[in-house]
């Protein structure tokens, strides 16, 4: 049995049809990036894989919160390598929590490169899972990276300044 569909709805249906489409096709770009280090990871094996003897220092909190509420930083460490662009974070336990890349770090993270504006980042991976307005100027745009991560692409001024990778 065939049924009608006036054009309203069949815009509509093509309309899913071509984004489910992009959306499939750009998911391929997600499976593409390779770093060495995973969410998980314990600080052994994060110095063995970025070759470093840079122990982890303690992460303090920027912002300044009052007595009575406890610090969610407290006990959380990072490794930050900033001559390559890259700051690792680990839980209290001790095993990565989040990876961020700023500037130096000049390789393609899924296809994107700091600096790159948000057409260039919707072009190569289709539109973001959420967006996340921090402020006016700074916002963030997180694609899921597989079963276990996110990415955010965060945008300064219209530009990807930092990709952090979190769980």
């Amino acid at each position: 049995m065939v049924f009608p569909i006036n054009r309203k709805c069949a815009g509509l249906l093509s309309s899913l049809i071509a984004s489910s489409l992009f959306f499939t096709l750009n998911a391929s770009a997600q499976n593409d990036f390779s770093f060495p280090v995973h969410i998980g990871d314990s600080v052994d094996k994060v110095k063995a894989e970025l070759n470093t003897d840079v122990n982890p220092e303690p992460y303090h909190n920027p912002v300044k919160l009052p007595a009575y509420i406890p610090d969610p930083m407290s006990g959380k460490t990072v490794i930050d390598l900033r001559t390559k662009g890259i700051s690792i974070f680990f839980s209290s336990y001790g095993t990565v929590e989040a990876i961020r890349f700023d500037v130096p770090f000049s390789a393609p993270i899924l296809g994107v490169y700091l600096g790159e504006n948000l057409d260039q980042v919707v072009s190569k991976l289709g539109p973001p899972l959420r967006q996340i307005g921090i402020s006016k100027h700074y916002i963030s745009y997180m694609y899921v990276l597989n079963d276990q991560s996110y990415i955010h692409f965060n945008m300064v001024e219209q530009a990807v300044q930092s990709v952090v990778l979190t769980k």
